[in-house]
């Protein structure tokens, strides 16, 4: 639960930002100020994936089923195409869910000031003054929370099986004794928010940093005080990945790392000062480590 309303709270940040920078730019003098913490919204819609550098296939990828993928097939020595990689994943992750050896995992979430952007200008000068505050709630990694040997590991990403279709380029190198996997997931534009996160493809694979509408009209709901309509959040993620350190002589999974990256288009409307819209780079990063310790 702690790490939900941290997510929660991080899901709000794109709204926490232009609230906290309304606070010191022009009001809208046809706009009068109200005190009640309300949230208003427009209802969530479907999610459009970009497929135009999905490799090695023409299906739509909406209509893969998230509950069951194939077993993974058995790769001898080092993998190297990208159906090798994933599978060579998949396999590992196989074992570390029927085994569960237990991990530690922390997230931080990253907003990059020197990518806002607004078409209000005095919007852009008043967030990069507000945002060192936003980020001291968001850019310290959580602490430490501990999944015991033997508990439930489905908190673990990805919650399916990989799809090689959800995944751009694949990288295997070798270090230490260890395999390093890198898997890019496809860009995926996702125009108006799901009801449910796990409906997309960053969703299945990585989950924290994915915005969900439940999760980001919360997050906003964390604001006091300030009456926020939302009249538009949409995410494109391009540059996001899953790392893995997996050890070459048992298959054991030694570490995972996962980076999601979405540029948030956000439009809402604030007490005094009105509409406000700004696009908004966020990032989250999670670790996953200690696995049998």
């Amino acid at each position: 639960m702690a790490k939900l309303l941290k997510g929660i709270l991080a899901f709000g940040a794109a709204a926490l930002l232009l609230a906290c920078a309304a606070c010191g730019g022009n009001p809208d003098p046809t706009t009068t100020p109200e005190t009640e913490a309300i949230i208003t919204t427009a209802e969530p819609g479907t999610l459009e994936i970009v497929t135009s550098e999905v490799e090695e296939t023409t299906e739509e990828l909406t209509t893969v089923d998230v509950t069951t993928t194939a077993a993974p097939t058995t790769v001898s020595g080092k993998p190297s195409t990208k159906a090798e990689i994933v599978d060579y994943f998949n396999a590992a992750y196989k074992k570390v869910k029927a085994e569960k050896p237990g991990y530690t995992s922390h997230e931080r979430t990253v907003i990059d000031k020197d990518k806002i952007s607004s078409s209000k200008s005095w919007l852009e000068s008043v967030a990069s003054l507000v945002l060192p505050f936003a980020e001291g709630a968001f850019t310290k990694w959580t602490d430490p929370e501990v999944t015991a040997r033997g508990a439930d590991h489905s908190g673990l990403p990805p919650y399916v099986d990989v799809d090689p279709r959800w995944v751009k380029s694949a990288i295997c190198t070798e270090s230490g004794g260890n395999y390093m996997i890198r898997l890019n997931l496809v860009d995926e534009s996702v125009p108006v928010l799901p009801k449910d996160g796990r409906t997309t493809i960053h969703g299945r694979m990585l989950d924290r940093g994915v915005y969900n509408w439940e999760a980001v009209m919360d997050g906003i709901g964390q604001i006091p005080v300030i009456k926020i309509e939302v009249n538009k959040f949409a995410c494109k993620y391009s540059g996001s990945y899953l790392d893995a350190v997996i050890d070459r002589a048992t298959g054991a999974v030694v570490k995972v790392t996962t980076w999601v990256n979405c540029q948030a288009e956000v439009e809402v409307k604030v007490p005094v000062f009105g509409a406000l819209d700004a696009s908004l780079p966020l990032g989250n990063e999670s670790e996953y480590f200690n696995f049998g310790k």
